[in-house]
């Protein structure tokens, strides 16, 4: 997120940069429509929810791919320059979250458990969607070996093998516990979003295949649309076959990593148009760190206090209203700390 890739920005990633975030607490703010499902009057509430998560799913892909893309540039043959990158980043990436993480465990949740506070740290469990930040952190270790793994030929068909692994046995374990297979096992292992994070170092040292580069936006918005469409079959199939717990609503399944794949390279093709890029936009994207930090605080305390049971039968508006609210109380809640407390503080410790 830009607290993490603040160099080099490029339009059509500060638009895919925004719009992720954004699909980001979409998927969040889909948590009560899978209640619904087998309801007998109220079961569209449950593939509504299950159709529009289909169109977030490149969220956390495109941030990985994003991420690879502009670290990568830090690394080169120097070892000393390169730790001293890797270190800087992670500084600025782990210091905001270790603030974060202790306010919502001490102060929103109320617990006291170090322990558990510590398991919970090292394995991104204080606020779910903080599994991102330790594969993040993995990911900046790991970028000196994965930035000279380019120049080998097994390079890419090495990171596709792990990566392909890793989704079937997820895709085992789903079937086989069923309600008793937690998401975050998942999502957190980096090995599940390692191909993302390997192309845009690919991307950023030119070594991604020609015709990639050179399919044209036409093309690669129809690619999309067919990506999404094998999406939505897959999720479908997975329901009627093993029912709600199957991964159908997951980004971590194989349609869903294509089409996350489709949009990455439909916004590489759009790179040398001249884009629109509204002022929102670009606000978003350079918070987006920063929205990614405290959108599910925000969130939580909009369900709790305002929203709490009230229009979960009515999921496209309960979804669309926490989205909205909580998009706006995180750009507002950032707007005025930046106003009220010195920059460099906000960036260091709050990630804003």
């Amino acid at each position: 997120m830009s607290n993490c890739v603040k160099n080099e920005r490029e339009v059509n990633f500060d638009i895919l940069r925004s719009l992720a975030i954004m699909a980001v607490i979409a998927i969040h703010s889909t948590y009560s429509g899978w209640q619904w499902y087998g309801d007998l009057g109220g079961s569209w509430n449950y593939y509504f929810t299950l159709i529009i998560k289909q169109f977030y799913c490149f969220a956390v892909p495109s941030f990985f791919f994003m991420s690879g893309y502009f670290f990568s540039s830090k690394m080169g043959n120097d070892w000393k320059k390169e730790t001293e990158h890797i270190v800087k980043r992670m500084e600025r990436i782990l210091v905001p979250y270790l603030v974060w993480s202790v306010i919502v465990f001490f102060i929103v949740k109320g617990k006291k458990n170090i322990v558990i506070f510590l398991n919970d740290l090292l394995s991104g469990k204080v606020v779910g969607a903080y599994y991102y930040i330790i594969v993040l952190a993995i990911f900046t270790l790991l970028s000196p070996l994965l930035v000279r793994l380019k120049d080998k030929s097994y390079g890419l068909m090495l990171v596709l093998l792990i990566n392909t692994i890793n989704i079937v046995v997820v895709y085992f374990y789903r079937i086989k516990l069923g309600h008793n297979f937690n998401w975050w096992y998942a999502a957190f292992p980096f090995t599940t979003w390692i191909s993302f994070y390997y192309f845009g170092i690919l991307y950023r040292y030119g070594k991604v295949p020609r015709f990639i580069l050179n399919i044209q936006p036409k093309k690669a918005m129809a690619i999309v649309l067919a990506m999404l469409f094998l999406s939505l079959f897959e999720a479908f199939a997975l329901v009627s076959l093993w029912g709600q717990y199957s991964g159908a609503a997951s980004s971590s399944k194989f349609s869903s990593f294509l089409y996350s794949f489709s949009i990455i390279i439909f916004f590489i093709s759009i790179r040398k148009l001249d884009l629109w890029f509204p002022y929102i936009l670009k606000v978003i994207s350079s918070y987006s760190f920063g929205i990614y930090l405290i959108h599910e605080i925000i969130r939580g305390g909009l369900v709790r206090y305002v929203f709490g049971a009230a229009l979960e039968d009515v999921q496209p508006v309960l979804q669309l209203l926490v989205f909205s609210s909580t998009l706006f109380l995180s750009i507002l809640v950032i707007c005025i700390a930046k106003e009220m407390i010195p920059n460099h503080i906000c960036t260091k410790y709050l990630g804003f």
